[in-house]
């Protein structure tokens, strides 16, 4: 993640690694934040929850 550098990239998540591989090669897309952010979320709410079925923050989308 760019967290610094020029207004176009920052804040951004290249769409391959290393940046010319072969999946969206030298872009940043617009989605890979919100992507990374809801993984990080969704990790986050698992782990307050104690990791309890009954309170998992899947079970609403399951």
């Amino acid at each position: 993640m760019h967290v610094d550098g020029p207004d176009g990239i920052r804040g951004a998540i290249a769409g391959s690694f290393p940046i010319g591989g072969g999946y969206q090669h030298f872009r940043h897309p617009n989605w890979a934040v919100k992507f990374f952010l809801d993984a990080q979320q969704l990790s986050l709410d698992i782990a307050q929850s104690g990791n309890r079925a009954d309170s998992s923050p899947l079970k609403s989308v399951l």
